[in-house]
């Protein structure tokens, strides 16, 4: 009997979520493809709970599931890369595991890829309570270039996760697109798979709810110092490094996300504690190559914000010093 094809890979990274990846995983099996045209590829990342018993329950029921340990945390960008290069089908899905996919989804959604030979396929999202978060204008198909400019103006950055796009497994695998280890990394990864995308598609229609009530996760947990500094800094000068390698026509946008995530973070910056706006500025006496890259690119509000932590912490050095001499002297 002939072996059936692997028409699609979902990668599955999990930490931490045993309380959302049976809905995850129970909506990956509601499909309306027989199991062995689809392979799960769960990649636990040192889970510190029962993730893991819970996918096992489930290999036990599905044999198309495979459960790869990291030894180590590698973080979310590594543990995708694990999965994918695992993966054996010709289109692959990024999976959050405490998010789930529409049921009975699968069929339309690789007829969709398969008729045009698609690279990426590009789809709406909703919340877990069905509310629409981004509606896409749908297209034929475009390169990624021309299918980010239909989108509103900036959308294409603040929205780049990888769960609400079909990848062609040998378009990442070919033209080396691994996510790297940045918090938020998607963004780079984003950026640069739609650069090359000569194959790109979006449609009206959604597939992936997103869950907003997961207090505990990295997007929706309560903002730190080291937050910040990751998410608005590092990925900021991450993102202006890249800009050489973008194509002409899409370089001015990409370009003007870099003070945009500079500036906004600093409503953050105020809402954090004093101690940890402290450790903030700790971070960025400590690289000051990013410090000066802020104040370059940022605006007069971020300026003033930023090096208001300089007066303070120069004024506190001063008050102390006095007071040690002060001490002295008596």
């Amino acid at each position: 009997m002939e072996k059936s094809v692997i028409k699609l890979s979902f990668i599955l990274p999990f930490y931490g979520v045993e309380r959302y990846i049976g809905k995850c995983l129970d909506s990956i099996y509601h499909q309306d493809i027989p199991e062995d045209e689809y392979e799960v590829i769960c990649i636990n990342d040192c889970s510190p709970d029962n993730s893991e018993q819970i996918v096992l329950q489930y290999a036990q029921e599905h044999t198309n599931l495979k459960l790869i340990k990291h030894d180590v945390n590698k973080k979310l960008g590594a543990a995708r890369n694990t999965g994918l290069k695992a993966a054996l089908g010709r289109y692959v899905w990024f999976i959050d595991t405490d998010d789930f996919i529409q049921e009975n989804s699968l069929k339309y959604i690789l007829d969709l890829c398969e008729a045009d030979d698609i690279e990426i396929l590009h789809f709406g999202i909703q919340d877990n309570y069905g509310n629409i978060i981004r509606r896409l204008v749908p297209t034929g198909v475009l390169t990624g270039i021309e299918e980010e400019a239909i989108s509103k103006k900036q959308e294409c950055i603040e929205i780049t996760f990888p769960w609400n796009r079909i990848y062609k497994r040998s378009f990442l695998i070919n033209n080396n697109l691994w996510f790297n280890d940045l918090y938020g990394g998607d963004v780079i990864h984003t950026i640069l798979s739609v650069n090359i995308c000569q194959r790109m598609k979006n449609v009206d229609e959604f597939f992936y709810f997103y869950r907003t009530d997961n207090f505990s996760s990295d997007t929706k947990s309560q903002q730190t110092a080291q937050k910040v500094f990751d998410m608005s800094y590092v990925l900021a000068q991450a993102i202006d490094r890249i800009i050489p390698q973008i194509k002409s026509q899409w370089q001015k946008d990409i370009a003007e996300c870099v003070p945009w995530r500079i500036n906004t973070s600093i409503k953050g910056v105020l809402r954090l504690t004093k101690e940890e706006q402290k450790k903030l500025w700790n971070m960025l006496q400590q690289n000051q190559s990013i410090y000066k890259f802020i104040l370059v690119n940022g605006n007069a509000k971020t300026n003033i914000v930023l090096r208001s932590f300089y007066i303070m912490r120069m004024v506190s050095i001063i008050y102390k010093s006095l007071r040690n001499i002060k001490k002295k002297l008596k």
